[in-house]
């Protein structure tokens, strides 16, 4: 299924890389050289408060981010509970079927990351997977991704990503197609960007 515009939610627990996870879409879909909202709600810094992460994209111009979203992915109940009615009509929705109970598409996220260190931080990279998944990117591709994005426990988010990878492959059918943009682009924060309209002027 060809997307023009495409929203991602993730969200989770403080300290399950979200915003990671949110910000490492953002920078892939900037290197298909589409245009790119991102958003982070992290009301609580807390860990195991609630946060999450919005990325929109589009070839088009785009000045905001879309709480409709095309995939969401979710790694605990009350994410499940307050992002499930985020989720457009043909829509993916998947969760960790470890720590929630709801429809949609379940794989073990928890009981996969528990094989590594730092289990709960680690949980943010299956989004990225199933992103990748559901894209069409495959797992050559994904690598690069973590090796340039992830600094700590390469190895160990690698072998990571491929089981959550393997798992959503298995599971979900459906595919979006992105189309590449024409320019590259740049991707910065909103206070990444004043500070370099302040540094110009």
């Amino acid at each position: 299924m060809k997307k023009e515009v495409l929203t991602y939610i993730i969200g989770g627990k403080a300290g399950q890389g979200t915003k990671k996870a949110g910000i490492v879409a953002a920078n892939f879909f900037a290197d298909l050289k589409r245009e790119v909202f991102q958003m982070n709600d992290y009301p609580s810094l807390i860990r195991g408060g609630h946060n999450f992460s919005v990325v929109s994209t589009s070839t088009s111009k785009i000045y905001s981010h879309y709480m409709k979203a095309d995939l969401v992915v979710v790694l605990d109940q009350r994410s499940y509970e307050i992002h499930k009615d985020h989720l457009v009509d043909e829509g993916i929705l998947v969760f960790n079927s470890d720590k929630v109970k709801g429809e949609g598409t379940g794989i073990g996220i928890s009981s996969e990351a528990k094989k590594y260190d730092n289990s709960d931080l680690i949980e943010g990279v299956a989004g990225i997977a199933i992103l990748a998944v559901v894209v069409g990117i495959d797992k050559k591709k994904l690598d690069e991704i973590i090796k340039k994005e992830y600094g700590r426990q390469i190895k160990d988010n690698i072998n990571f990503s491929h089981a959550i990878y393997d798992s959503a492959f298995e599971k979900i059918k459906k595919r979006f197609e992105l189309k590449q943009g024409k320019k590259k682009l740049v991707s910065l924060s909103g206070s990444e960007a004043i500070g370099f309209g302040a540094a110009a002027a």
